[in-house]
């Protein structure tokens, strides 16, 4: 797990360290001091940083790290059904908040609320506000917006507001990010079909089918 900074951070740590250093000058193994007290503090002090970024650095490893066997433990427990998986997606979306996690912790959420009757409103409100963090944690990602397309879909029949409208921005921004993708046009097939936009459904299909022309699925709505 590397982050972003991970480089540059290790980078200027070095470079500090070896100042502070250079300002020693061993005689007979003894350390004496050859910078002016200014330069000696202004090198330690560098170092002091460079160490404050270190730890800065470590802990998002750590993080990372944490996030990824909360997701493997959430991907063990819910292939075996148990409802524990639940837990383990909302820990790595929270411990780490890459687009994927977040993603998977809003579908889970989303169909465990599908089963429920008390708690309903919460886990959706919740599976909606992370499909709008994963969106958001990697706006270039289309996978993230269309799920949250096929999200705000699925709570349209709940009365939730301006559901369609969201539902389908996500699918321009996705369509604008991966316009080969099939599955794309599929899904705006099926928005379009939700709000009895026949033509433009057929349309949808057409367009997903010329990209696959073996997509079952779309075929299956002409």
């Amino acid at each position: 797990f590397v982050h972003v900074a991970d480089v540059s951070l290790w980078l200027v740590g070095g470079i500090a360290v070896g100042i502070a250093v250079r300002s020693l000058e061993s005689e007979d193994r003894v350390a004496v001091w050859d910078f002016a007290l200014g330069s000696r503090v202004a090198a330690w002090g560098i170092a002091v940083v460079a160490i404050a970024m270190a730890i800065w650095v470590g802990q998002i490893a750590i993080r990372q790290m944490l996030a990824a066997e909360f997701h493997a433990r959430a991907e063990s427990l819910a292939a075996q059904q148990d409802l524990d998986a639940l837990d383990a997606y909302r820990r790595a979306a929270r411990m780490w908040g890459a687009s994927t996690y977040e993603r998977e912790a809003s579908h889970a959420l989303f169909i465990a609320a599908r089963g429920e009757v008390t708690g309903r409103y919460d886990r959706m409100q919740e599976a909606r506000f992370l499909a709008d963090e994963a969106a958001a944690s990697d706006a270039g990602d289309f996978t993230a917006w269309l799920y949250r397309s096929s999200l705000y879909m699925a709570l349209a029949p709940t009365g939730y507001p301006r559901a369609f409208e969201e539902a389908k921005s996500s699918l321009l921004k996705a369509e604008s990010l991966a316009p080969s993708r099939p599955d794309v046009f599929y899904q705006e097939a099926l928005l379009d079909m939700a709000l009895n936009r026949d033509e433009d459904a057929r349309a949808a299909l057409l367009k997903a089918l010329e990209l696959k022309p073996d997509y079952a699925e779309a075929s299956s709505l002409l």
